[in-house]
């Protein structure tokens, strides 16, 4: 004989939405939010109630989204500059007796974040490549050995050693600096 006293799987449901770092918003048929954990308050940096608040409201960029019912987007939002990646999934009529969404909020920011710094070191080495002539690799040289006198260290030859893995490139290139 099953008792039904404890049926722990909404208790489990709720537990896990409620601490999960995804932010995770339940958006009704007119696109109102119905129901925020605490992750989404934290992500907007929302103190006040979100709840009945209109989701284009939070995310103007979701309005597109919203007409296609579900996707992908990302978004930057605006107190934190925090880049999101937003879900949006349409709840299945049949199974919760009403229609509506189901939104859930990434926090990329690291991400993009890495992904922008590894494009500017890649645009500098493929201009450290594309270097022909002696003038522009003397530019490197000049500030490399700026930089090293500001710190107080004394150089009278240097040696740049470039490698690009990728490519299978390698390349030396020596200069002398007179002494000043």
């Amino acid at each position: 004989m099953r008792f039904k006293l404890l049926d722990l799987s909404p208790v489990a449901r709720d537990l896990l939405v409620e601490n999960m770092n995804y932010g995770v918003l339940v958006l009704d048929e007119r696109q109102r939010v119905v129901d925020a954990n605490p992750a989404t308050r934290t992500l907007l940096e929302h103190s006040g109630e979100i709840v009945g608040l209109s989701a284009v409201d939070l995310f103007a960029e979701l309005a597109e989204l919203l007409t296609v019912g579900e996707g992908r987007i990302e978004v930057v939002l605006p107190p934190s500059q925090r880049t999101c990646e937003v879900s949006l999934l349409e709840l299945d009529r049949a199974r919760t007796r009403r229609g509506g969404y189901l939104l859930m909020l990434q926090d990329i920011s690291v991400r993009k974040r890495s992904e922008a710094q590894e494009a500017a070191e890649t645009k500098v080495r493929e201009r450290i490549w594309a270097m022909e002539n002696g003038e522009d690799i003397a530019m490197v040289f000049r500030a490399t050995y700026g930089a090293l006198q500001s710190m107080g260290l004394r150089i009278a030859f240097c040696s740049l050693n470039i490698i690009d893995d990728e490519q299978g490139l390698h390349r030396v290139v020596n200069h002398s600096f007179t002494a000043a």
